[in-house]
């Protein structure tokens, strides 16, 4: 019975994210794309002068195709925009990092939850290791430039409020325009945005497959290579 309430909650939520009532896909729905692995290698990403990369950014790698698609991106941009990079390829050392830094917020923010709620708490913010688009060298996060200098998205990146949807309520004219500058930019570059968040964008993984709606896709874990 468990079971069963459990598929028709995934059904219903599918029928209102088709229906553009609900803004992202049940999980479930993403883990059921097959995995095709193309084996592409990870390749060194190149700064120009319309990409740039933060100075945070730890691993400076992304699939081969993913970095031509960056770059196309960043070419379609309106001058005088500049894609920054913020984040690309996470080892599975570096994605079990994150998600037990941001369960540990989770659990100091609500105390009283069970584990299985903070895990669900925390999966809303960062995925588990092993199922995040990161990992496959085929995710990235990023923001826009304006003449060098950030422009206002709305909120900071990998900050988790009601504003982190891409095209949340609330935001300003000027915010909802930079994040609809960012995500036309992607969109031609061949890259799908993560609807929670403004930043996320990924090409050839599960999620990028299943916003194609796609049922396989070409890029699994790099770990698993």
């Amino acid at each position: 019975m468990v079971i069963k309430m459990k598929s028709l909650r995934i059904i219903y939520n599918y029928i209102l994210f088709l229906l553009k009532i609900r803004k992202i896909l049940p999980k479930e729905i993403v883990l059921l794309v097959k995995i095709h692995e193309n084996g592409e290698k990870l390749t060194e990403i190149k700064s120009t002068s319309k990409l740039l990369i933060g100075s945070n950014l730890l691993d400076n790698v992304l699939r081969k195709s993913t970095h031509e698609c960056l770059l196309k991106s960043s070419e379609s941009l309106p001058s005088d925009y500049t894609l920054l990079l913020l984040d690309a390829f996470r080892s599975k050392e570096r994605q079990k990092e994150s998600w037990q830094r941001e369960y540990k917020i989770v659990s100091e923010q609500n105390s009283g939850l069970s584990k299985t709620e903070i895990d669900r708490l925390t999966s809303l913010r960062v995925s588990a290791a092993g199922g995040s688009g990161h990992q496959t060298g085929g995710a990235v996060d990023v923001t826009l430039l304006f003449k060098g200098k950030e422009v206002d998205m709305g909120g900071s990146y990998l900050e988790f409020n009601s504003k982190t949807f891409t095209f949340s309520s609330g935001l300003t004219e000027t915010q909802k325009g930079n994040r609809q500058i960012l995500f036309s930019a992607m969109e031609k570059g061949g890259f799908k945005n993560f609807p929670a968040e403004w930043w996320h964008y990924s090409y050839g993984d599960r999620m990028w497959a299943a916003y194609s709606k796609k049922f396989r896709c070409f890029y699994g874990p790099i770990e698993n290579l």
